[in-house]
């Protein structure tokens, strides 16, 4: 049985000093949540599982050959075996809330945004599941970050902040040396 977790890599946004910040504070939060007893996924990860969940049931639907189908129904339930055991009893409400969060960013992007509107993990320890959106510093949620924390929170579970400060201090003796 395959495994469908960690399918893709994730990026830590490396482009310039404000973010390579944040990436330093994800990086500490997910260790940090990790050793509190959270299992912890990337919020990205999970939102394309459900993706790939949703393109195979309609590839399925719309298949002519046994086979293709009979391919199909087993990557469903690998998907569904992989969703039931990061979020158990809680996997239909989960559909839901990832519904709710694709309709705020269709709404997003049809006005021609790119805004950031997903969360940095989704987090489970025992039979609670958070939503966590890690901020370093000062920095603050975003307007749609506030509303798909609206939407987590509609369908039952919480969204949170992981403050975390941070202080990065670069180098003050930097010497270019010839090979030798």
């Amino acid at each position: 049985m395959r495994r469908i977790s960690r399918a893709r890599a994730y990026s830590w946004k490396t482009k310039g000093f404000p973010n390579e910040a944040g990436s330093i504070g994800e990086k500490v939060a997910r260790k940090w949540l990790e050793k509190k007893g959270f299992q912890v996924y990337f919020f990205q990860e999970i939102k394309e599982v459900f993706t790939h969940l949703y393109d195979t049931v309609s590839k399925m639907k719309r298949r002519r050959k046994k086979e293709y189908k009979e391919n199909d129904i087993k990557r469903i339930h690998e998907i569904e075996l992989f969703l039931k055991d990061a979020f158990g009893q809680k996997l239909e409400e989960m559909k839901l809330c990832d519904i709710a969060i694709r309709e705020l960013y269709r709404l997003v992007y049809s006005r021609g945004e790119r805004r950031a509107i997903g969360f940095d993990f989704i987090v489970r320890k025992d039979s609670d599941i958070f939503f966590i959106e890690v901020k370093v510093n000062k920095s603050e949620l975003k307007k749609y970050q506030r509303l798909a924390a609206n939407k987590v929170k509609e369908h039952g579970f919480q969204a949170l902040v992981l403050r975390l400060n941070l202080e990065i201090e670069v180098g003050n003796s930097i010497q270019l040396i010839e090979c030798k």
